[in-house]
């Protein structure tokens, strides 16, 4: 079955039962979805838990749709997080570059930057 969510293509590879633990306990159905494109996303594949019931084939695709869309905006936000923090490293790195290039010229010392030091 193929559902798209958010401009994403998600083929199901397959689904299972399973039981949450939590209060009030419920019984699940594991759906497992594949990107056909992760658009840069880390993930080529993720599970989302939907209540276990019968469902007729619009009701399952609407409780996976449901269940994929807040998965992917977690990812999402994740990925972008993870950008800033990168970006934010990099200043750093440069920062950290420029001080001290100028310190090691300053003092006779050859200046190794910090993205080829040896680390440890």
């Amino acid at each position: 079955m193929i559902i798209e969510v958010k401009g994403y293509i998600l083929e199901t590879e397959f689904m299972s039962g399973g039981l949450d633990r939590q209060s009030p306990p419920q019984d699940l159905f594991s759906v497992w979805l594949k990107f056909q494109d992760s658009k840069g996303l880390a993930v080529i594949s993720f599970g989302v838990q939907i209540p276990a019931k019968e469902y007729t084939e619009e009701q399952f695709r609407q409780a996976v749709y449901i269940e994929a869309l807040e998965a992917i905006d977690r990812m999402e936000k994740e990925e972008a997080e993870k950008r800033v923090k990168g970006l934010d490293a990099e200043a750093r790195e440069a920062a950290l570059d420029c001080l001290g290039s100028r310190s090691a010229e300053s003092f006779g010392i050859v200046w190794l930057p910090v993205s080829i030091s040896i680390r440890g």
